[in-house]
């Protein structure tokens, strides 16, 4: 079993730390890792935009669509003017349609 704790005073800001549930889900043989991870991450951190779009490209990697788009609709409503976040989330809402 693998066991991820995440401290409040935890330095979450470098880009390594972002990305490192998005790490763990490509390489743990469980798959479930990185969103152990960012599930953790967005509640310690629930207004950071990045971790919770982030959080939606795990769950999107698992082709867990539904949460995806809700991560996704969350990371938007978050941060409204980044265009990469707005098109991510079109392209998965057109994918949950097919």
């Amino acid at each position: 079993i693998m066991r991820i704790s995440v401290d409040k005073k935890a330095n979450l800001r470098k880009q390594s730390d972002y990305r490192s549930g998005l790490y763990l889900s490509q390489i743990s043989t469980n798959p479930n890792a990185g969103i152990l991870f960012y599930d953790l991450a967005t509640k310690v951190y629930p207004e950071s935009p990045r971790l919770v779009f982030q959080q939606g490209e795990v769950y999107y990697r698992v082709s867990d669509f539904d949460n995806a788009v809700k991560a996704f609709e969350k990371a938007v409503q978050l941060e409204p003017g980044n265009t990469r976040y707005q098109d991510v989330l079109e392209q998965v809402k057109k994918l949950k349609k097919r």
